[in-house]
């Protein structure tokens, strides 16, 4: 038994959004501020339910949403929180100035938790595979496109993956979680 959809009415739009629906959301949350979403549909002339208009809002039109590339920062953020909190997007994202829990959702899964298994680690419990850790290792050292990364950050984190595993053995570790 899972949720009721937001909206069953009949003749809502679904699906991608249209430049003039787009156009209409952020000239009417300019002039009226976001207040309840329910009400903004009709008040703004879209055919959406409050829902939608929030999520786009907050997702895509808001001004102040950061875009681009992460900082090394923010990705050592992330993998600090998520070491200590586990999936809470939105509890990580009060910690991201101006980057939404879905932004940071997506980066996770396609950018930090890839790595975190390149380099030997679960991404789950941010501690060492304990098969095949040299292996991960390598893999790691050999196949990662690192490009996009100071030289001096892909030293540390190789540096950080092989004292994870090598840590392994003991025991021990100096990682989060």
């Amino acid at each position: 038994m899972g949720r009721m959809p937001c909206c069953e009415k009949v003749g809502l739009k679904k699906g991608p959004w249209t430049p003039e629906e787009d156009k209409k959301l952020v000239a009417y949350v300019e002039e009226h501020g976001p207040g309840n979403w329910r009400s903004v549909p009709a008040k703004a002339g879209l055919e959406r339910c409050g829902k939608s208009c929030r999520l786009r809002w907050i997702n895509y039109l808001k001004p102040d949403i950061k875009r681009g590339n992460f900082s090394m920062e923010e990705d050592h953020t992330i993998i600090q929180l998520h070491a200590l909190l586990g999936n809470k997007w939105s509890i990580i994202a009060a910690h991201l100035p101006n980057r939404t829990d879905n932004e940071i959702k997506n980066y996770w899964n396609t950018n930090i938790k890839k790595r975190l298994i390149r380099m030997g680690l679960d991404p789950i419990t941010h501690k060492p595979i304990k098969s095949n850790s040299f292996e991960a290792y390598d893999e790691f050292k050999d196949t990662t496109n690192m490009g996009h990364v100071a030289q001096w950050e892909s030293a540390r984190l190789e540096a950080e993956a092989r004292g994870s595993i090598l840590q392994v053995g003991s025991g021990s570790s100096n990682l989060p979680g």
